[in-house]
């Protein structure tokens, strides 16, 4: 079977939708991808530790401009000029082709659903999952009453005395030697 041609069947581009009109945000190429996953994997060591503040610092506002150029492209860039699109929003649509770039289109939608909070991660899903109950019946049951039979209270530091321990029936504990005669 010969591989049919991908663009009769996937759109890599975002179509993001605000106030009514859908913005197409053009897929990365090659190079803004490796320079996407260069910054997402920055961000992932800064957000885990494993950089220094002075590596980990935000982009100042040149930076942040050639960001937003890359990823959008000057037409989408003058298009959302144009329409008086908020800087917080065009940087949402920055950020969503970064992840959909880096972490697929599940995670950017997610990502684009949730106005640019960061999805759960694995481990934080699973102990949520472990915490929360579904509705299904617990198949474990409890142990059955005692027939009325009550446990014995502890009496504090009483000594058993001559108690049996072995099959033998001799006691473990240490028992007089003097006779009385």
């Amino acid at each position: 079977m010969a591989f049919k041609d991908l663009s009769e069947f996937y759109d890599p581009d975002l179509h993001l939708p605000y106030k009514g009109k859908t913005y197409t945000v053009p897929a990365a190429d090659l190079d803004t991808g490796l320079y996407l996953q260069t910054i997402f994997n920055i961000g992932v060591k800064a957000n885990s530790g494993q950089l220094s503040d002075q590596a980990a610092a935000q982009f100042d506002d040149d930076e942040e401009v050639d960001f937003m150029e890359r990823c959008l492209g000057r037409e989408l860039l003058d298009e959302l000029r144009a329409d008086k699109v908020p800087t917080p929003v065009a940087s949402l649509m920055a950020q969503t082709l970064m992840m959909d770039t880096v972490a697929g289109r599940t995670v950017a939608e997610q990502f684009w659903a949730s106005g640019g909070k960061a999805p759960a991660s694995n481990r934080g899903q699973r102990r949520t999952a472990t915490r929360t109950r579904t509705g299904a019946a617990n198949t474990t049951r409890k142990p059955a009453s005692r027939n009325g039979t009550t446990t014995r209270k502890a009496t504090a530091n009483k000594a058993s005395a001559g108690r049996k321990s072995s099959k033998s029936g001799t006691s473990s504990k240490r028992t007089s030697t003097k006779s009385t005669e």
